[in-house]
This record gives C-alpha cells, structure tokens and sequence, in this order.
C-alpha cells in the first residue's frame, strides 16, 4: 500500500490552487489535465476552510498513486518551484 502526508500551510494550498485553478482561467495540471479537477478537489478538501498560516495535511492514498494524481501534484510543485527560483535569482 502506498501512502504519504503532507503537512503544510493553508496558505501554501491556496497559491497551489491559484496556479492550477486560476481565476478566468483554464484549470491545468502538470501533463494531464483530465487530473486537475480530481487535484483541485483533493486540495479543497485538505483545506476545508482554513486559511493563511493554519496548519493542513494532504493525504496521498494507493489509489491516487495508482490514478497518477500524486505524479502530477509532485510536477505541479515542481513547475511552482522553478518559478520562484526564477523571479528570485539575482
């Protein structure tokens, strides 16, 4: 059986679920975005409603291993990552 936990920010979910659920935007996953509205729901529900600095936790079951959901929130993160080091190099 494949698990992980993630414990971040609200916060942290919230600028996730801007870059793929953007407002007047298409929804986008990493490579598959058939996944993004499953990812979407799967961040919606870790939040509930919880904002800024409260602590949350994403639970990755075997099924979303098995449905590449967990595949493509880790490319997500990556593609975030790599923006961020963009704007802040000098």
């Amino acid at each position: 059986m494949k698990f992980e936990q993630i414990s971040f920010t609200a916060s942290t979910v919230r600028a996730i679920l801007s870059y793929i659920d953007p407002v007047g935007g298409p929804q986008i996953a990493a490579d598959n975005d058939e996944l993004a509205k499953p990812l979407i729901n799967k961040l919606k529900d870790c939040l509930y409603e919880k904002n800024g600095s409260a602590s949350v936790t994403l639970i990755f079951t075997t099924e979303d291993f098995d449905s590449g959901l967990h595949d493509q929130f880790k490319k997500v993160t990556k593609n975030i990552s790599r923006i961020f080091k963009q704007i802040s190099k000098d």
